[in-house]
């Protein structure tokens, strides 16, 4: 038996999480449903290949729609004692879904120092270890790119020649790194306007040609308790002068915002808003979806509103231990079956549109089947495990939440899922099944040394009624 128990969770597992290695818009009620789905078609499947990912925790996975691919970086390695985090990187196509390990395989660039050694020699090195960074896929001019941002850092990235990894202090950063899977390269990016804050953990969203940073910690205060940041970052790229800029640096929060905590956030109404949704204060707390802890950022006139007063007996999460928030594109037989249920192909246009990025009027896919992003957060399942459930949270043009009700489903394929992705209209738990007959109690570790990704299923998307 392979299951996520309690007693691994209480380490920092992924993104969202406060890693600590030492052990003005409208308010509008959420209705509430539940679906489920059945388990007669579930099948947990091998990853292709031998390059496995390790079952690091604290790492951080994200996914690119256009390029079909599954990215996972950094954490700690299970079974390490010293607890040092790694740069472990990892990228699957979806459509293979065989692991390609990329750690060794990257070179360290300077492009705004043609006559630096780097640009000379082109040196291979391992991307930066950078514990608690935020990752998000960037695409600009053509290029499809990942970003890295923050995090606490325990390598050199200004000279990675100049100091050993092994021996170099950590602390906290605020690094943007800029990485091209397909060139296989990464650098520093230059941006201009001053430096903000160094933080741990902030929230990353990127929103075409801008970056927005939210919140962080600087360090741990008295009490191992961070530091948090009370504070928004926006990074802007100038497509004529070819160059990144602070436009906005550490922005203390409003008064009816301040002190709250973010753990992630997704761009939603075609970039117009950003939905950030709840952080935690200490390890030891849980994440809670509760109205007060639900955001609306308007990123052009950067303002924040309640984004939803969610009704009393919502099935959104609640102490959850870990989770995931994605943007979700509904698939294909979904906005077609209900163009028929309705005897009509008329579109329900949000009213963002009419004043929408560009000046454009186009109605996207997402209104005819109602914008919606997913919460994949992992729950207890009795005193000593943790099981994943899905919600879907719909934005537009009904706000109402759908639990999928997987728990059970996920429970009886007998594989310890830790990480989620969103590839599209597709979804995925992955995580470690091991040997048959394997126990659950790991001396020392709270996961079995050398226990890698080796397993994932594909999440049966239930069609929902607008």
């Amino acid at each position: 038996m392979s299951r996520s128990s309690l007693r691994r969770a209480s380490r920092a597992r992924e993104t969202n999480l406060i890693s600590q290695k030492t052990s003005s818009i409208s308010r509008s009620v959420a209705k509430t449903t539940t679906k489920t789905v059945t388990s007669r078609d579930w099948i947990a499947k091998n990853f292709r290949g031998k390059q496995l990912p390790a079952l690091n925790s604290a790492g951080r996975t994200v996914s690119d729609p256009e390029a079909g691919e599954i990215y996972i970086y950094g954490g700690i390695r299970p079974g390490d004692g010293n607890e040092k985090p790694t740069a472990d990187f990892y990228a699957c196509d979806i459509s293979t879904m065989e692991p390609r390990d990329l750690t060794k395989s990257f070179r360290f660039r300077k492009p705004y120092a043609p006559f630096s050694r780097a640009e000379k020699e082109t040196l291979m090195r391992k991307l930066p270890i950078l514990f608690g960074a935020a990752l998000a896929p960037l695409h600009l001019n053509g290029r499809k790119l990942l970003l890295l941002f923050g995090g606490e850092r325990y390598s050199d990235i200004v000279d990675p020649l100049a100091k050993d990894d092994a021996n170099y202090r950590c602390h906290a950063c605020s690094d943007l790194i800029a990485v091209d899977v397909v060139k296989k390269e990464w650098w520093v990016v230059k941006v201009e306007g001053g430096q903000i804050a160094p933080r741990i953990n902030p929230v990353m969203v990127v929103v075409e040609n801008k970056i927005f940073i939210f919140g962080g910690y600087k360090e741990n205060g008295p009490n191992d308790t961070p530091d948090y940041l009370d504070s928004y970052s926006i990074a802007k790229y100038d497509h004529e002068a070819e160059t990144w800029k602070w436009i906005a640096s550490d922005r203390p929060y409003p008064d009816h915002v301040s002190g709250t905590i973010f753990g992630a956030g997704v761009p939603v109404y075609d970039g117009m808003q950003i939905l950030l949704t709840p952080g935690r204060r200490k390890p030891t707390d849980r994440y809670d979806f509760i109205a007060n802890r639900m955001w609306y950022f308007h990123t052009t006139h950067r303002t924040f509103g309640i984004a939803a007063s969610i009704a009393s007996g919502s099935p959104l999460p609640k102490n959850a231990f870990f989770y995931y928030l994605r943007h979700f594109e509904p698939p294909p037989n979904e906005e077609s079956s209900q163009s028929e249920a309705g005897g009509s192909t008329r579109v329900r246009v949000h009213p963002y549109n009419s004043v929408g990025r560009r000046g454009s009027t186009a109605k996207s896919s997402s209104a005819s089947s109602g914008e919606s992003v997913i919460i994949c957060a992992w729950v207890p399942r009795g005193p000593e495990y943790l099981v994943p459930e899905i919600w879907r949270f719909f934005l537009f043009p009904d706000t109402r939440v759908v639990c999928f009700n997987i728990s059970d489903d996920v429970w009886k394929l007998d594989v310890d899922f830790q990480r989620f992705a969103v590839v599209g209209h597709r979804m995925f738990l992955i995580g470690y099944k091991g040997t048959d007959g394997e126990s659950n109690d790991y001396e020392g570790s709270d996961t079995p040394p050398g226990a890698v990704c080796d397993t994932y299923v594909e999440i049966p998307i239930p069609l929902v009624d607008p």
